[in-house]
């Protein structure tokens, strides 16, 4: 994803502030202008004529997409939030693509939600133990080539890892799996180098020193660590970040690491990050915003196509499993939106309630 700057936003309503956010996207004039404006940034040919030509399509996605979030948050029926909310991440989803592609739908596959699940459930049935896979067409991969990471079709993963993704579902995580898939880390300042604070106990994960963690991560991402043995906190293992100054315009060390991307770490939405540490899996990691798809996803077909399974699952407070949906479906509404206003602007914001 092509974030290129960051905004720290100090708000007593971060949720007023976001959707404020999304107000020029839903008049005609104000997109049409940001849409010539992507188009011409991206060379394409005659934008402001693909610009008037698009952009009642785009307001009408995001007009939708701003409805069905807004009232799944407001909602307390169980039996609506996960509908409402799957189908305006799709239609906030399909708004983006207009932006990357501008002849989108191209076809009546691309249409397709681009993910299947299981459609007989077994004899006690989790659902933290479906498996979601990604299919070779539809909107999910689609989006995900558009992000620059193309999803492998035939790939699956259960609820429980697209879960273990989400930062402040780890409480919850804990208590239904009793184990961790995100650890906390913190960064400090010492000289001109930014230091990332790794707590010991995540070498029980991956068995391995500080200078193997390290190779570790320099294989899946472009910013380059090194074991060090200064500025060590108690219990922590210790990495030196080198990030290349001509690759943010961000001068202070809270704005880089706020502004920090390697495919293994996590943020919350006040902008903490977390390491993913795996639990000897052997899928790769996602991108939270995919996980959020492919999750709503999957609640969305079951609370449709099975009302009494999903009666059963959300109802009944016999079920732990409960306590994590709950949870995100609480979260999306406000997390997701955030996460798309970045891909949608080039820009991080980080909400700070004051």
């Amino acid at each position: 994803m092509d974030i290129q700057s960051i905004k720290l936003i100090r708000t007593e309503n971060p949720d007023r502030w976001l959707w404020a956010a999304f107000m020029p996207f839903q008049n005609e004039e104000t997109a049409r202008r940001y849409l010539m404006d992507v188009y011409s940034r991206a060379q394409a040919e005659h934008p402001d004529h693909l610009a008037y030509r698009n952009v009642p399509a785009f307001t009408s996605y995001m007009k939708q997409a701003v409805a069905l979030i807004q009232d799944s948050g407001r909602s307390n029926q169980p039996w609506a939030r996960p509908i409402l909310l799957y189908y305006g991440m799709m239609s906030m989803f399909k708004a983006w693509l207009l932006t990357r592609l501008p002849d989108y739908p191209q076809n009546a596959t691309v249409l397709r939600h681009g993910l299947s699940t299981r459609k007989r459930k077994r004899n006690g049935f989790r659902f933290v133990e479906d498996d979601i896979r990604i299919q070779r067409e539809g909107l999910f991969p689609l989006v995900a080539e558009a992000l620059h990471l193309p999803a492998q079709t035939g790939e699956s993963y259960t609820a429980k890892d697209l879960f273990g993704f989400i930062a402040e579902l780890q409480p919850a995580y804990r208590l239904l799996f009793e184990q961790e898939s995100l650890i906390p880390v913190f960064f400090s300042r010492s000289d001109d180098d930014i230091l990332l604070h790794i707590p010991e106990r995540v070498q029980d994960y991956f068995h391995c020193s500080a200078e193997r963690l390290a190779d570790k991560l320099n294989r899946v991402g472009s910013i380059a660590f090194y074991a060090v043995e200064f500025g060590k906190a108690a219990g922590h293992l210790t990495l030196r970040m080198t990030i290349d100054p001509s690759s943010t315009d961000l001068c202070t060390a809270e704005s880089v690491w706020l502004n920090f991307q390697h495919p293994w770490f996590y943020e919350d939405k006040k902008g903490d990050h977390y390491l993913w540490l795996g639990n000897g899996r052997p899928i790769a990691p996602i991108p939270e915003l995919l996980a959020h798809l492919m999750l709503l996803f999957s609640l969305s077909m079951l609370c449709r196509y099975d009302p009494p399974l999903w009666g059963e699952i959300m109802l009944d407070n016999q079920h732990a499993e409960q306590i994590l949906i709950n949870e995100l479906l609480d979260l999306v509404p406000r997390k997701f939106p955030q996460l798309m206003l970045a891909i949608f602007t080039g820009e991080k914001s980080v909400l700070r309630v004051e």
